[in-house]
């Protein structure tokens, strides 16, 4: 089909029909350059079509009208459903959203299609969290004292947090009232869950980042090992491998054979996780 709409003799009409083939973007100057086309002349045939451009890094993507609205209108509607359904919850963050629509966007083109929301007022941000306008919550008295306890023991033990029951113990806490509130106030972006156990504060989170950055340097080629990061950072043994698996997550490191590499700074890390 793509090679059928390359043989169009109008590129116009061959740029109609590869944006229909297009569903993730159709990247624009690579098609240029595959045509052979002068920049007047190119642009000449993409004004001549329905279009919406998108521009991520160095390239623009191209959309078919229809199909921008329509990741528009399920971004909104996926974000709307799931706050319905989780109405005590301050929003959603955005690599959530991006993770529950049908289909896995690319991060770029997820992150200009939130920008866009965003700036229509479709969205809304709070820090980490997008809402939708006038979606609205708080913890409960009785929530919010046991919140600012638990995070007076999270930052007072610093790298080693103890297990969720050591957690509700400590704190005379019911332990499935306790792990309901960690969840939420990991998805507010106040506290980073590590895994169903163990949550650290942001600022915890943040201080292992800059740890793990200045030993990415150290190393040769940049690449680190669970042992190297294990000892610099302090962090106990059952807390290493998956802290290094939410590092790779949220992209601040990858994966390189038995090591790891940083791949951005923590700061732009955490831009992501709020702009997405």
């Amino acid at each position: 089909a793509v090679l059928r709409a390359l043989e169009r003799e109008s590129a116009s009409d061959a740029l109609q029909e590869l944006l229909g083939l297009s569903p993730l973007g159709l990247d624009l100057g690579r098609l240029a350059l595959l045509w052979n086309l002068g920049e007047a002349e190119f642009e000449a045939a993409c004004k001549a079509v329905a279009m919406t451009r998108v521009t991520t890094g160095l390239r623009t993507l191209a959309f078919t009208r229809e199909r921008w609205d329509a990741l528009r209108e399920h971004a909104e509607s996926t974000l709307g459903a799931w706050l319905e359904n989780a109405s005590d919850s301050r929003g959603m963050t955005a690599e959530a959203l991006r993770g529950a629509l049908s289909e896995r966007l690319p991060r770029p083109v997820f992150d200009a299609l939130i920008a866009e929301l965003l700036a229509e007022k479709h969205l809304v941000r709070d820090g980490p969290l997008l809402l939708s306008p006038g979606h609205t919550v708080s913890l409960s008295a009785s929530d919010a004292q046991l919140a600012e306890q638990l995070f007076a023991v999270l930052a007072a033990v610093k790298l080693q947090p103890p297990k969720v029951a050591q957690l509700a113990a400590q704190l005379n806490a019911d332990d499935k009232r306790l792990r309901t509130l960690l969840r939420r106030l990991a998805q507010s972006g106040e506290l980073h869950a590590i895994s169903a156990d163990y949550y650290f504060p942001p600022s915890t989170v943040a201080e292992i980042a800059a740890i793990t950055a200045r030993l990415a340097q150290q190393e040769p080629d940049r690449i680190f090992t669970v042992a190297r990061f294990r000892t610099e950072t302090g962090v106990s043994r059952n807390l290493t491998i998956p802290l290094l698996e939410v590092f790779d997550r949220v992209g601040f490191t990858l994966r390189v054979g038995e090591g790891r590499r940083v791949r951005r700074e923590w700061a732009a890390v955490l831009a992501g996780m709020h702009d997405r």
